[in-house]
C-alpha cells in the first residue's frame, strides 16, 4: 500500500534493534524481543489526516483494524486486550470460573481490557491525555502518578502494600 497509495509509516518490520532502542528507550534485549511479532504491526504514522482516514478504512475492508497506543497504532486483525484478559484469567487460576481482573493502561489499546476488568485503572501519561472508557464493568480509576511511577503506585494500593491516595475515581 505505501508503493501503491503513497502512505507513509514506519512499521516495526521496517525497523532493526537499534532503531527500535533510539525510538522507546528500551535495551538490546528488550527492543529484539518486541520486534518478534506474531499478532499485530505497531507503527508510526507519518502521514496526514486524510491519508490516514484512508488507510484505516483500507485496513477494516481487509479484516484488519488499527488502535492507538500510548506510542504506536497497533494494527491487528479483531482480537484485542480485552478478549485476551478474559481468556488468560481463567487459564491461570484453575478451577476458578470468575476470577477477578485488574488492568492498568494508558493509550487507546487498552481501553477494551480497562473496559472489561473488575478494577480498572487508567495511567496518567506524559504525552496524551487518558483514553475514554466508556462504560466499565468495574470501578475505573486514574492514578495522580505519571508513567511508570502512576502504574507501581496504583498496583500497590490495589494490592494493599501502598498508600491508599494514589487513585481518584474516573
Amino acid at each position: 500500500w505505501r508503493a501503491e497509495q503513497g502512505y507513509r509509516f514506519l512499521g516495526f518490520a521496517d525497523m532493526n534493534a537499534p532503531k527500535l532502542c533510539e525510538l522507546t528507550g528500551l535495551t538490546q534485549n528488550e527492543a529484539e524481543s518486541a520486534l518478534q511479532r506474531e499478532y499485530s504491526e505497531p507503527l508510526v504514522w507519518q502521514g496526514d489526516e486524510a491519508s490516514w482516514q484512508q488507510f484505516e478504512q483500507q485496513l477494516f475492508a481487509v479484516g484488519l483494524r488499527a488502535q492507538r497506543g500510548g506510542r504506536f497504532i497497533h494494527v491487528s486483525d479483531h482480537c484485542d486486550k480485552g478478549l485476551a484478559m478474559l481468556w488468560l484469567a481463567p487459564q491461570l487460576i484453575v478451577g476458578c470460573t470468575s476470577p477477578q481482573t485488574i488492568a492498568l493502561g494508558d493509550g487507546g489499546n487498552d481501553v477494551p481490557m480497562l473496559a472489561l476488568a473488575d478494577e480498572a485503572v487508567l495511567i496518567r501519561s506524559p504525552s496524551t491525555k487518558p483514553p475514554e472508557v466508556k462504560v466499565p464493568r468495574g470501578r475505573l480509576r486514574l492514578t495522580d502518578g505519571i508513567g511508570p511511577e502512576g502504574w507501581n503506585a496504583a498496583l500497590l494500593e490495589l494490592l494493599g502494600e501502598g498508600p491508599q491516595d494514589g487513585m481518584k475515581n474516573a
